[in-house]
């Protein structure tokens, strides 16, 4: 069976959750996370599902489109009862969750003469779709599926993709959205090149802040310097992909990885600093990056590899998006 993986709209959309133990409660909270539209109907409704249900009610609303004297206050509701299956007739999907197999059977049965998505638990051949493991942070979903095959690596996958994030990725996705409503009305002249570059800047930008955020004191303008974001792009080694930024403990320096380099550059006060090749060398180089822009280059054992460069170097588009990165971060 092949499940193709694609994100729906729910909003206005009713769920029908029959089942009222722990294996409905797991699919009501993940739910949740994306609508209260939800109504939970089985014999014996479990408390811990009474009280998520008491703590959820939103303002919008839900019903199904073309039934507008259905539409209601969007909320969790608790039918404590049998389920009937007229109750099917004002969902728009169904989850079969009870601890009776066939019963689950016989809803599947009957949504699909009603044409209406089920998912019925631990029964592949009735379920019309399935429940990843996923990851929600602000605008950010990450779903992870084996098809069925073995949910217990999905949910190990989630864990290691999850330790992965940034701690604010949400935060820092809510103004990327900022950004771009901001930089077409703001600046109508730009290119959808340009634009695009600028995007990536800012989010590189942002990662960073988040970066020295955990780990260093740095703030402000120390973390939007010309040579800090130009020393990430003028490497003739190594791409984007390869660089890893990490913390220098000492002031609001950073080194990054690049190749076999590593390579510092230090914040808007300017400083002094080093680099080391794969042989544990030691190299020197003024990084001073003030905001007039700073000079020095490093070189290691591998030709090419260039250090930091004076912002003046860089070519006037270079220039241009630093200038409009650093207008956005002072007002995101």
């Amino acid at each position: 069976m092949s499940y193709f993986p694609f994100y729906y709209n729910i909003d206005k959309k009713r769920w029908l959750i029959v089942g009222g133990g722990r294996v409905a409660y797991g699919k009501l909270s993940r739910l949740m996370n994306f609508t209260g539209c939800i109504t939970v109907i089985a014999p014996d409704i479990s408390e811990k599902i009474k009280r998520t249900a008491e703590k959820n009610v939103t303002g919008a609303v839900c019903g199904k489109s073309d039934v507008p004297d259905n539409q209601s206050p969007c909320e969790i509701r608790l039918l404590e009862r049998r389920l009937e299956f007229s109750d099917l007739d004002t969902a728009d999907f169904v989850i079969a969750a009870s601890d009776d197999r066939e019963l689950n059977r016989n809803i599947a049965i009957e949504c699909r003469k009603r044409r209406i998505p089920v998912n019925s638990v631990d029964d592949p051949e009735n379920c019309d779709f399935i429940f990843p493991a996923v990851i929600k942070n602000g605008d950010l979903t990450v779903s992870i599926s084996t098809g069925g095959a073995s949910p217990a690596y999905a949910s190990m996958l989630k864990k290691k993709i999850n330790d992965m994030l940034p701690e604010n990725i949400g935060i820092i996705l809510e103004k990327m959205s900022k950004a771009r409503k901001t930089v077409p009305e703001k600046y109508p002249d730009l290119t959808q090149h340009e634009r695009s570059s600028i995007y990536k800047k800012l989010l590189d930008v942002l990662l960073e802040r988040e970066i020295s955020r955990a780990s260093s004191s740095c703030t402000g303008d120390d973390l939007i310097t010309p040579g800090r974001y130009i020393s990430r792009t003028i490497h003739s080694q190594g791409t984007e992909n390869d660089i890893a930024a990490r913390d220098r403990q000492s002031g609001c320096c950073k080194t990054r990885t690049c190749g076999n380099n590593a390579v510092t550059s230090c914040a808007e006060t300017g400083g002094t600093g080093s680099s080391a090749d794969e042989n544990g060398r030691s190299r020197t180089s003024d990084t001073s990056c003030a905001e007039t822009g700073g000079t020095g280059s490093s070189a290691g054992t591998n030709a090419g590899v260039a250090g930091v460069q004076d912002i003046s170097d860089s070519d006037g588009k270079d220039l241009k998006t630093y200038m409009i990165v650093k207008d956005l971060i002072k007002s995101l």
